[in-house]
């Protein structure tokens, strides 16, 4: 009772009931908490995930969960994890996300989450030619699989090792469009492409021609860790976003938020721009925030889609100093606007 490990338990478990009771679990629910006992540390950091990833779309994000979400949360972890799913919605932009826990894919296997996310097309978007983003089927691949590999420490090539594993060997990216591995130690890249903070922790498939389909990042409870994950979900979440286009007046608006803060992007916030061969992009800056997002296209000719969201957000390979010089993860062509290339398709300054 006097040992200062034991005391400092129970003071946070007692600071967990007072919080749970504000939040309306009691009685049953903790009684299901309490029968986890102790867990292997794999099963630990797998929920922790979990908690991270609902975290991030309620509160960063902006979706809301449907009205059971804690309910089911706390029947599908107090044991083994079971197959169940969560489902959350931003009515503003008429935009759901779905997250999968232990889904079953097409070939029996059982990756740890898959998210994807979904939007309703309007008959305007549907007509229009300027990219809206068309929602999931099982026939057209989409979504986010990651799978939570719990190691204190990796051997040189080890992680890339089991990326492959699940990733091909297990099937993995027949069932969505990325495959990504969490885990939460650090150097985990033996040769990092990014001179960025992240370049030793994170591989976010950033190099030519992994076009961000495959990776192994770090998430642990470090606060500069959890912007991995943030990062990670941003790269979905801008392949989903549809391009800006123009309402009745000839004004351009774009249904998406900032992926820094989650704030909805209001016409104003759209700048459109063009290259000098004519073709569009667009300036998305954050009223709340201020993040500054580029929408735009790699200008080599494989016409890659690229969103350029600055040092902190960005998760391309960029040059440190250099925030709109990033690398194309499909071709490897460097992106500099203020570099004009024999292509002439820069954008215009």
């Amino acid at each position: 009772m006097q040992n200062p490990a034991y005391a400092s338990v129970l003071a946070a478990f007692n600071r967990l009931q007072e919080v749970a009771g504000k939040t309306g679990i009691g009685g049953a629910e903790f009684e299901q908490i309490e029968r986890i006992n102790i867990l292997h540390a794999s099963a630990l950091y797998e929920r922790w995930c979990l908690v991270r990833l609902i975290s991030l779309l309620t509160d960063t994000f902006g979706f809301t969960p449907e009205l059971d979400w804690l309910d089911r949360v706390i029947e599908g972890v107090c044991g083994p994890l079971t197959s169940f799913d969560l489902h959350f919605n931003r009515s503003d932009l008429g935009m759901s996300a779905q997250l999968e826990i232990q889904p079953v894919l097409e070939n029996g296997r059982r990756p740890d989450f898959r998210i994807t996310f979904q939007r309703d097309v309007s008959e305007k978007e549907q007509k229009s030619s300027s990219g809206a983003f068309v929602k999931f089927s099982s026939d057209d691949l989409s979504g986010l699989i990651l799978d939570a590999k719990f190691r204190t420490r990796w051997f040189p090539g080890e992680g890339q090792q089991v990326l492959q594993d699940i990733a091909v060997m297990r099937g993995y990216e027949r069932s969505a469009r990325r495959v990504f591995i969490l885990q939460p130690a650090g150097n985990v890249v033996s040769r990092p492409t990014s001179p960025l903070p992240w370049g030793h922790d994170c591989d976010f498939g950033e190099n030519e021609p992994g076009n961000h389909r495959q990776g192994i990042i770090k998430i642990s409870p470090e606060p500069s860790a959890w912007m991995n994950l943030q990062r990670l979900i941003s790269l979905e979440l801008q392949a989903s976003f549809p391009a800006p286009q123009k309402d009745d007046y000839g004004k351009w608006f774009s249904n998406s938020f900032c992926v820094s803060c989650g704030c909805r992007h209001n016409p104003s916030d759209v700048e459109h721009r063009r290259t000098q061969k004519d073709n569009n992009y667009w300036i998305l800056t954050c009223q709340d925030c201020g993040l500054s997002t580029t929408r735009t296209h790699c200008f080599s000719g494989c016409g890659t889609s690229l969103f350029k969201n600055g040092l902190n957000m960005t998760y391309h390979r960029t040059i440190s100093d250099q925030p709109s010089n990033i690398a194309c993860p499909y071709c490897g062509e460097f992106f500099d606007r203020n570099i004009q290339n024999t292509t002439g398709d820069n954008p215009i300054r």
